[in-house]
């Protein structure tokens, strides 16, 4: 315990400073421990695999790098595999950020991962297989993915709420690119619109609270 002669308290923790008044603590034998313990990040919890994981991303594209630079007939291949290994590393780096809420993160990886496939189904002379598959794909994942971890986790009232938007942006997104021509092949896209739907009728249905009285409520009607 150390002491502030200027305030008169004892302070557990072993600080310098008193966290009133900001001067000198005196006394303590220096064997005292903080009163929260240190949580480990993910990242440090298993930093070799995080090591090794970048030690060898590095080495397959500096390596790729050097091939292609060695054999240049053989077009700039070395580019798609750098591509892959930012797509790799994006949606990874976000997982590790907001690894405290389940239900976001899988939001974040889902608009992550549709910007970077619609970015490399562009500069690959745009096949729209990202339109047509992925990004709907994606999406059906997701809503699915939300669903099944809310009712596991027991999601609060806003966390319902929360995840009615999130279908209704999930639905509409595939729908656009359909009606629009973005999408050339519509299944999967009206597919995803049929999940959407189903997702939000179960919500309304079967949630656990009274969703319009929630919507009311948050949105102030």
């Amino acid at each position: 315990m150390k002491n502030c002669e200027k305030c008169g308290i004892t302070v557990p923790d072993p600080k310098k400073h008193c966290p009133l008044c900001g001067g000198m603590l005196t006394g303590g034998d220096g064997t005292e421990t903080e009163t929260y313990p240190s949580i480990p990040t993910i990242y440090k919890q298993y930093s070799l695999y995080f090591r090794i994981l970048i030690l060898v991303s590095v080495a397959t594209g500096a390596i790729c790098v050097m091939i292609n630079l060695l054999l240049p007939q053989s077009g700039l291949w070395s580019v798609i595999v750098l591509l892959a290994l930012v797509c790799m590393w994006i949606p990874l780096w976000t997982a590790i950020r907001k690894k405290s809420n389940i239900s976001k993160n899988i939001l974040w990886q889902t608009v992550i991962l549709s910007l970077l496939m619609t970015g490399w189904d562009y500069f690959s002379g745009w096949h729209r297989w990202s339109v047509n598959y992925v990004i709907p794909a994606v999406c059906i994942a997701a809503m699915l993915g939300i669903g099944i971890v809310g009712k596991v986790m027991h999601q609060k009232a806003e966390d319902y709420v929360f995840y009615l938007l999130v279908d209704i942006f999930f639905g509409l997104v595939p729908l656009i690119f359909f009606l629009t021509g973005l999408a050339d092949t519509g299944w999967l896209c009206l597919l995803c619109v049929v999940v959407s739907i189903l997702c939000l009728t179960t919500i309304f249905l079967f949630s656990e609270i009274n969703v319009i009285q929630e919507l009311k409520k948050r949105f102030h009607l």
